[in-house]
């Protein structure tokens, strides 16, 4: 039988957990297959048949921003027998707002949350007004914060899971007119440090990813010229592509399990 086809059904893993963990007792199977303490899918594992699931159920992933350029890479990237990937549109899930962000999370036991929720409102901060200063916030960084606040608690639970925010080399190096975002970028930075600092002795891990300027709807509306600009600023003299971003993140995720409180900047700008 496979087990992990079995797990995959949504039907048995969501509506009949309880079968499924009589099943698996019933073949006697290792217990490490049952073990709760998942620190990610390293080759050794998958070859010697270790998959670490809980109690024999789908690790779940969370994709907030899952339908932006972005998201969709790393959706692709996280895709793997053993895990379930979830990509909420706002329509499912509207991460400013904390009571629905709470239900929604409520219903999962999260093993990766990556924040890819973001929204960009450029002008000079004399130009900004409260109404987009306040939307730019509530998407980067509330809802960033909204989201780990919701999830920390089954983790705890469980003492481990993986958070990560998706921040922006602005947060170090603003360009002008960028404020905003910046600010909220910036205050992302921050949050690691402390939620890294404060859950590690549970075995929660926190993380931020500076992805660099990639093709996406943000950057969609850049000149030529101002493409140009941005390249001339690597010391490369090229840019990541999504693909790249995205397996940097599944790399961190099962090939790092030791490493939490880190700002991972992807690009070859020097700050």
């Amino acid at each position: 039988m496979n087990l992990i086809n079995l797990g995959k059904s949504s039907h048995l893993s969501h509506g009949y957990p309880q079968a499924i963990r009589s099943l698996l007792n019933r073949l006697k199977l290792p217990r490490i297959i049952r073990s709760r303490n998942y620190h990610g899918s390293s080759p050794q594992n998958l070859q010697s048949g270790v998959f670490h699931l809980h109690n024999g159920l789908m690790n779940q992933a969370v994709i907030t921003g899952g339908n932006g350029t972005l998201g969709r890479a790393i959706v692709a990237a996280l895709q793997a027998p053993q895990w379930e990937v979830h990509s909420p549109a706002k329509s499912e899930l509207d991460v400013t707002i904390a009571a629905e962000t709470c239900g929604y999370f409520r219903q999962l036991s999260t093993d990766l949350l990556v924040c890819a929720a973001g929204i960009i409102r450029d002008a000079p901060i004399l130009k900004t007004s409260e109404i987009a200063w306040d939307d730019v916030f509530a998407v980067n960084f509330k809802g960033a914060y909204n989201c780990a606040k919701a999830v920390l608690p089954s983790m705890e639970a469980r003492r481990s899971g993986h958070i990560i925010f998706i921040s922006s080399f602005s947060a170090i190096r603003p360009p002008q007119g960028q404020s905003a975002y910046a600010a909220a970028k910036a205050a992302l930075i921050g949050l690691t440090k402390q939620l890294a600092n404060d859950h590690g002795h549970q075995g929660i891990r926190v993380n931020t990813i500076l992805p660099g300027l990639i093709p996406s709807r943000m950057t969609a509306n850049l000149t030529p010229t101002q493409m140009e600009r941005f390249r001339n600023d690597h010391a490369l003299k090229r840019f990541n592509g999504v693909v790249e971003v995205a397996k940097f993140i599944r790399f961190l995720h099962h090939e790092l399990p030791h490493t939490s409180g880190q700002i991972f900047q992807l690009d070859s700008r020097i700050a």
